[in-house]
């Protein structure tokens, strides 16, 4: 077993938010941003501080990611308008 595949492995077993489904994921996140004081209070209370800190930490990453692909978009927009504008004049 290579040393990646055994840092995967560390990291999945981990995180169980990265073994999620898709739709159940989404839902979950949007009902932490939500009700966001209780719902951090709630996974707090039922699955203590480290369930708390993982949930938290696999949501700033996957607002890191949206925010990305955001900026790209925006990115890539301003791009194809600048380059239509010019062959326009």
């Amino acid at each position: 077993m290579t040393q990646t595949h055994k840092k995967k492995e560390h990291r999945e077993s981990e995180h169980p938010f990265l073994l999620m489904e898709f739709w159940r994921w989404a839902l979950l996140s949007i009902l932490m941003v939500v009700l966001f004081p209780w719902s951090l209070l709630f996974y707090l209370f039922f699955y203590g501080v480290n369930g708390t800190i993982i949930l938290c930490s696999a949501l700033l990453h996957d607002a890191m990611k949206v925010t990305y692909v955001f900026l790209i978009v925006i990115a890539v927009i301003a791009i194809f308008t600048a380059i239509m504008s010019s062959l326009t004049q």
